[in-house]
């Protein structure tokens, strides 16, 4: 009895070793199509940022310099196809209308300050910046004209986001305003 009870021992063996084999290929087979898979349809993977939006189009700024007699060296594949600049001319008009500074807003030097609020109403704006003047801060409105918000901003104009953060802990200590504000970089939107 103990010969049949051994070679039903190894039939078992035999068999779980052949089941596990042939679950081991079927795995393989189902990872390769799935690395297949998301090989042809790579969005399906997630390649797209979410926090990184670029602009539909790209508008020169008004800091780009003009071609001057030492640029005329320049290679011929650095130019410019006039086409793409005519095209880039056209979208830049409604662009520059757009970032006019909204009445109202008062700050003329561009730096990093302490945002301590965004507005729809200039009223709204006003009433917190009575409130930061009257503790002793400076304080400025500057526009986000993109969407219509005025910007109440306090401190001195920074060079660095370090320096603006150390405003913001003043202006906590201080109460002026139930939000604590964080450090906010701005600059004149309106052309010069």
């Amino acid at each position: 009895m103990t010969q049949q009870s051994s070679k039903n021992q190894q039939a078992v063996a035999g068999t779980l070793r052949w089941l596990f084999i042939l679950l081991l290929i079927v795995v393989i087979i189902l990872a390769l199509f799935l690395y297949l898979g998301a090989a042809r349809h790579p969005q399906a993977v997630g390649t797209h940022s979410v926090y990184l939006q670029l602009p539909a189009t790209v508008t020169p700024s008004s800091s780009s310099t003009a071609a001057s007699p030492t640029s005329a060296t320049a290679s011929p594949a650095s130019a410019v196809p006039t086409a793409t600049v005519g095209a880039i001319t056209k979208s830049a008009a409604p662009t520059e209308q757009a970032t006019l500074a909204l009445p109202g807003t008062n700050c003329e030097v561009a730096g990093w300050y302490v945002q301590l609020g965004a507005f729809s109403k200039l009223s709204q704006a006003q009433s917190l910046v009575q409130t930061v003047h009257k503790a002793g801060f400076p304080v400025c409105i500057g526009n986000l004209a993109s969407n219509k918000l005025y910007r109440v901003l306090a401190g001195q104009p920074q060079k660095s986001r370090l320096d603006a953060s150390l405003q913001v802990q003043k202006l906590r200590s201080a109460k002026v305003s139930p939000a604590d504000g964080y450090p906010q970089y701005w600059s004149n939107p309106s052309p010069s």
